[in-house]
C-alpha cells in the first residue's frame, strides 16, 4: 500500500531512499530531480499513516550528488549532505523541524568531505576533513560543542582514512593507516582509548581492510595483497 505521495516534480522526483527508523518515527530522504543523482534531497520523517510525512529540512543544493549516511542517533538521525553555501557537512535531526540542522564543522564551501561513518552507542563516527588533518577520526553526539576531532592519527595533513567499522563489545574496531602501515585500530570513543592493535601490512594502501568480523576474539578480515590480491585474513591479537 502506498501511503505518501510527495508531489515532487522532476523525472527523478520522489526516489524515496535510506529509510530509517527510530522510536520517534521512519527517517527517509527523497529528492526533487531531474537528473540522477544531481537534485534537491529533503530529508522526510514519517509516523507511518497516510499522508503524514513532515519535510524537516532540505539539506542538499539543486548541484549536489545526493545525501549519505542516513543513521539512527537516539530517538533522531544523522547523515551527511552538500547544501552549496557550506559544502558537504553532517546533518542532525531529533524528527522535528526547529531541531534538524547543520553541523557546519569547516566554515567554508568544500564543507568537511567527510568519508565513511557509524552509529556508535548514542554518538556518531565518522572520517571527517580538516585542511591541517586530512581525512581524520571523528565523533559528535549530534550538537556542534560535542562535535569534535577525535584522533589525528595519521599526524599533518595526511589523511588516515579511517573506515570499515565492525563493533566489538563497547568498543569500535576499524581500519586506518598511520603512516607506517594500514592496520586494525580500536576506540571507545576517547582519545586515550583509541589505538592500534595490529598492522596488516606496510605495503597496503588506504582501503585494503574489508568486511572485518570477530570469532572467539580473533579479527578475520579480508583484504587486498600486492602478490596475492584480495584474500582472507585474520590478526592474531585476541581483544
Amino acid at each position: 500500500m502506498q501511503i505518501e505521495t510527495l508531489g515532487l516534480s522532476g523525472s527523478y522526483a520522489g526516489n524515496e531512499q535510506m529509510l530509517v527508523s527510530t522510536t520517534s518515527g521512519l527517517f527517509y530522504t527523497a529528492s526533487e530531480a531531474t537528473a540522477w543523482p544531481v537534485g534537491e534531497w529533503r530529508l522526510y520523517k514519517s509516523p507511518g499513516t497516510v499522508g503524514a510525512a513532515q519535510l524537516l529540512a532540505q539539506v542538499t543544493d539543486p548541484n549536489s550528488y545526493g545525501v549519505r549516511d542516513l543513521t539512527a542517533l537516539g530517538s533522531g538521525v544523522v547523515l551527511v549532505g552538500n547544501n552549496g553555501p557550506f559544502g558537504e557537512e553532517p546533518w542532525v535531526s531529533d524528527g522535528t523541524t526547529a531541531g534538524t540542522t547543520q553541523l557546519d564543522i569547516l566554515p567554508a564551501t568544500s564543507g568537511f568531505q567527510g568519508g565513511s561513518a557509524i552509529a556508535f552507542g548514542d554518538k556518531f563516527l565518522f572520517s571527517g576533513y580538516l585542511p591541517n588533518t586530512g581525512n581524520e577520526l571523528w565523533i559528535t553526539d549530534g550538537t556542534v560543542a560535542g562535535t569534535q576531532l577525535l584522533v589525528d592519527i595519521r599526524q599533518g595533513p595526511i589523511a588516515s582514512h579511517p573506515g570499515q567499522w565492525f563493533p566489538y563489545g563497547d568498543a569500535m574496531l576499524f581500519g586506518a593507516h598511520d603512516g607506517s602501515g594500514y592496520g586494525i585500530w580500536r576506540t571507545d570513543g576517547t582519545a586515550a582509548g583509541t589505538s592500534k592493535l595490529a598492522t596488516v601490512a606496510n605495503q597496503f594502501g588506504g582501503y585494503d581492510l574489508f568486511y572485518g568480523s570477530l570469532f572467539d576474539g580473533i579479527v578475520y578480515f579480508r583484504a587486498a595483497s600486492p602478490t596475492l590480491g584480495v584474500e582472507l585474513w585474520l590478526s592474531l591479537i585476541h581483544i
